[in-house]
């Protein structure tokens, strides 16, 4: 074997070590397995029912777990980059980097404070602080993280019209649409959305509030008020955004389930009950 394909081995073992060689007990064939060749043993692994090779480590188990582990980690270090600026830029602002001596809370800026010379204002009522972008990357729920009700957060106003037309509806997520998380993360919505909608026997009322809801749906993938993980019966991620509406204001959860199936649902009364698991993101 070259070089590559000797690392590429040694990476596969050492992960296979690091995950706790979880696949390398193999069980016994079960009847409905294909038959091996004469001259070959039949060694599946227990979890996909691959062939594995004589060191009993299967290699598109191993693989799978180190993409999902890797994309997990790309995903919480984006937000805690997200939140390390954030807090720098408010502590500047607020003159807490003044140099040492000058007793100049100003941070030695004259007009400091000031944005084309008018007072710095507070963050306004119905948006995030920095405080609650400290809590970015930890897991719990919105009232054990210190968030605010979505009741209190400022609604955004409606895309368009407000609802997308069913035909035009059912031809974009027919051909396809891909869309981006602030995080940088794509999803796509497809066939897939509406086969899990039969598959979970959505009645034809609620079919047809989501496909009225799609332009939403993707605003809330790419400008969500939050962005949670694992929370949900799908362990997937969710994208929560608050839109106004006419008996006041509504909340929108796009799910991006495990397998990438991505859906969404409204409600016009429980506001919070999506908002808890890991939080990844505040806007």
């Amino acid at each position: 074997a070259g070089f590559e394909e000797r690392l590429l081995d040694e990476m596969f073992k050492a992960a296979a070590d690091e995950l706790g060689k979880e696949t390398q007990a193999a069980e016994k064939a079960k009847p409905d397995d294909p038959e091996p060749a004469a001259n070959e043993f039949y060694n599946p692994c227990p979890k996909c029912r691959r062939q594995m090779p004589e060191d009993n480590v299967c290699r598109f188990c191993v693989a799978e777990a180190l993409a999902e582990k890797a994309q997990k980690k790309s995903r919480a270090e984006a937000a805690a980059a997200k939140t390390v600026v954030a807090a720098a830029e408010d502590r500047e602002a607020n003159g807490e980097f003044a140099p040492k001596g000058t007793g100049d809370k100003t941070g030695g800026k004259k007009d400091a404070g000031k944005k084309d010379g008018e007072e710095r204002k507070e963050e306004p009522a119905g948006t995030y602080t920095a405080e609650h972008r400290a809590k970015i990357g930890q897991d719990g729920d919105y009232k054990s993280l210190g968030l605010p009700s979505l009741r209190d957060i400022t609604p955004d106003e409606p895309r368009g019209e407000g609802k997308t037309k069913i035909p035009d509806a059912r031809k974009r997520i027919a051909a396809g649409e891909t869309v981006k998380s602030p995080l940088g993360d794509e999803l796509t919505i497809d066939k897939r959305t509406t086969d899990h909608w039969k598959r979970t026997k959505k009645t034809a009322a609620e079919i047809k509030e989501r496909l009225q809801h799609l332009d939403e749906a993707e605003a809330t993938i790419t400008k969500p008020h939050e962005i949670w993980q694992g929370g949900g019966k799908h362990k997937g991620t969710s994208y929560i955004r608050v839109v106004k509406s006419p008996s006041g204001r509504y909340v929108i959860n796009v799910a991006e389930m495990k397998d990438g199936v991505v859906s969404w649902h409204m409600n016009e009364t429980h506001y919070d009950f999506w908002r808890k698991g890991k939080l990844l993101y505040v806007r």
